[in-house]
């Protein structure tokens, strides 16, 4: 049997360091959770400093030896407060310990996925949902929200002053006359396109997709409706001029031929990337932005809502639901996300 991954050494810091500094009290409540402490006994000592706080009472080495005391339960105090760190480095050991809890979370969820995979009748597709549901459920931890007014409107400044100096907005641009209403696509936003079925949604959507990929702006699209075959047609049509039905025809003369050759020498040059998976969650769609993130992707198209599976029971919390989560996934990434909309029942 190993040693699941655990750091009681450091858990020990952090509620020694809890007893004797306010502001570490302040850290470590708001990195962590008691479960995340491995130690039993750490655990509880953490849970006896929640409760003063929680009942507004001053913490610190008599306090929590009493509080302690209520549940028939002692530890040497005294010891652990030898092992005071300051703030900083306090902050630092949260994340060491949340990062450990976090791995044995994951261990867990991919135990109890291997004993249900044994099962005669287990559903293989439920089973990856929920170990990705379980895995992920504790990894997209946020970093600090708490913000000095200073430091923002520091950022800000800048961010002015850069699209002053450039004399363009810093949103990624789509070429189109929209350009001049949204200011381009900004990061960590969420935009809805939506029209009824056969009005050239994906066909605007390839539009855009060429014009960024021109100026050196790699984008993505999850397309669950269209394959990544049709989808590269249509950029062959849009690049060479040839209707994409004459490009399937069988029947191009040597001119259209040359043209095309020449618009795939094009189009592989573009930072482009397309997921045409049927079917996905929610929780399958984080994933899908995150490695395309990690491919340098800067803006994501998600083609189209109402096929995104959710766990909403009505029309209307499936389309809050999806939009939520896409929205999540374009603040926490940083990325635009452009989200395509159309009734499934037109």
């Amino acid at each position: 049997m190993k040693i699941p991954p655990q750091a009681i050494d450091i858990e020990e810091s952090i509620v020694g360091s809890m007893m004797l500094d306010a502001e570490c009290v302040d850290v470590a409540m708001e990195a962590l959770s008691a479960d995340d402490f491995y130690s039993p006994d750490l655990r509880r000592v953490y849970k006896a400093v929640s409760g003063l706080v929680a009942r507004g009472k001053p913490v610190d080495m008599m306090t929590v030896e009493q509080e302690m005391k209520k549940s028939d339960y002692q530890t040497n105090i005294a010891d652990l407060a030898r092992n005071m760190v300051s703030p900083d480095t306090c902050r630092h050991y949260c994340q060491i310990v949340k990062e450990k809890a976090m791995l044995r979370s994951m261990i867990l969820a991919c135990n109890q996925a291997m004993e249900r995979s044994y099962e005669l009748d287990a559903d293989v597709y439920q089973v990856a949902d929920d170990l990705f549901t379980s895995v992920t459920k504790g990894v997209n931890v946020s970093g600090g929200t708490l913000h000095d007014i200073v430091d923002t409107m520091t950022a800000v400044t800048q961010e002015i002053e850069q699209i002053n100096k450039e004399g363009k907005p810093l949103g990624i641009g789509t070429g189109l006359d929209i350009d001049d209403i949204l200011h381009g696509f900004q990061r960590g936003k969420l935009y809805i396109i939506g029209a009824r079925p056969s009005m050239g949604k994906t066909a605007l959507v390839m539009t855009m997709m060429r014009e960024m990929a021109v100026k050196g702006i790699k984008n993505g699209i999850i397309s669950l409706e269209t394959s990544h075959n049709n989808l590269g047609v249509r950029l062959a049509s849009q690049v060479s001029g040839i209707p994409a039905e004459h490009l399937m025809s069988g029947q191009m003369t040597n001119d259209e031929i040359e043209r095309y050759n020449k618009a795939c020498q094009e189009i592989v040059s573009y930072g482009i990337y397309i997921d045409d998976a049927s079917g996905v969650t929610i929780q399958q769609l984080h994933s899908k932005c995150s490695q395309m993130v990690r491919k340098g992707v800067k803006i994501i198209f998600i083609d189209f809502l109402t096929l995104i599976k959710s766990t909403g029971r009505s029309r209307h919390e499936e389309v809050g639901e999806v939009s939520k989560t896409c929205k999540n996934i374009a603040k926490e990434m940083n990325i635009p996300i452009v989200l395509l909309s159309q009734d499934r029942k037109s």
